[in-house]
């Protein structure tokens, strides 16, 4: 199964031991998740929590001092982060 995830939606509930377990009791439900695409994956704070429980995590932002920040904590194999490049338009 692949699965998207805007996650920046629960930015502000991150921190909420109540949502963890929400996040965590969904994936559950949903069973085998090959891979979750995060757009707008910020500060990877809901990913982290998300990653250990799929097969890849692919989290993508704009902000790419998030990614590379991102990219520094997380050592995970099956974890990658992307900056997305934003087209400019005239």
């Amino acid at each position: 199964m692949w699965l998207y995830l805007a996650s920046w939606r629960f930015s502000g509930f991150c921190k909420d031991k109540a949502l963890h377990l929400a996040v965590t009791g969904v994936l559950a439900e949903l069973g085998d998740i090959g891979t979750l695409a995060d757009s707008g994956c910020g500060d990877f704070n809901i990913g982290s929590v998300i990653s250990p429980h799929v097969g890849r995590y692919d989290g993508c932002d704009v902000a790419e001092t998030s990614i590379n920040a991102n990219k520094a904590r997380s050592k995970v194999d099956h974890v990658e982060f992307r900056a997305l490049v934003r087209n400019t338009i005239h």
